[in-house]
């Protein structure tokens, strides 16, 4: 759900402000060169079915330019500043915000009920895939050097990889040094800042 979540975003920031998006694996929304957004998904699982009963999607979006501190200033931005930065007038009026959290929430309830279609298997695996390929086209990584840093306790330590695709479970397909691949699910993924492509 998280990269659904990202599609949505993206494109409701793109038909209300007009200023493009792309999506740094896997939960963050780019516009302008900076992050405008970030997506968390918590699933509730039951213990005894291993069934998910509940998702929960938490997003939040700088729809307003605010001021950051320190690193935060280099990499933290908002749909304000997208559209500055991309030429596009921006003015209070544009201030939509229940307008975007419904285009949002929408959008997201659209691709949550195509996935889940009971009545048709292909259908919902069309979904998943259609909506894993926009995915995909708007991530900036592919093809990138990045530092991979691991869940804590799980591998140990920062390593340098090459982005080479995203799968249709949103998991990253990276490339060791080696040569070797290796599909990531969790971590965190980081280029330079000089180096976001949006």
């Amino acid at each position: 759900m998280t990269s659904a979540a990202a599609v949505s975003v993206c494109q409701a920031v793109e038909e209300l402000y007009k200023t493009g998006c792309s999506v740094k694996w896997v939960n963050d929304i780019f516009s302008g060169g900076k992050k405008i957004a970030g997506i968390l998904t918590e699933g509730i699982t039951n213990f005894e079915s291993g069934t998910v009963e509940a998702i929960i999607v938490g997003i939040g979006i700088n729809v307003l330019k605010n001021e950051f501190d320190g690193p935060l200033s280099k990499i933290a931005g908002s749909i304000e500043e997208a559209c500055s930065a991309n030429r596009i007038e921006f003015n209070q009026a544009q201030n939509k915000k229940s307008e975007l959290i419904g285009k949002v929430v929408n959008k997201l309830i659209q691709f949550y009920d195509s996935f889940y279609d009971s009545t048709d298997a292909k259908k919902s695996e069309d979904a998943v895939e259609g909506m894993m390929d926009e995915y995909r086209r708007r991530s900036f990584l592919i093809d990138k050097k990045v530092n991979v840093n691991p869940v804590a306790g799980i591998e140990g330590k920062m390593y340098r990889a090459l982005v080479r695709a995203i799968d249709n479970q949103a998991g990253l397909v990276v490339e060791l040094e080696d040569g070797s691949r290796k599909t990531l699910y969790s971590g965190e993924v980081s280029l330079k800042s000089d180096e976001f492509v949006c």
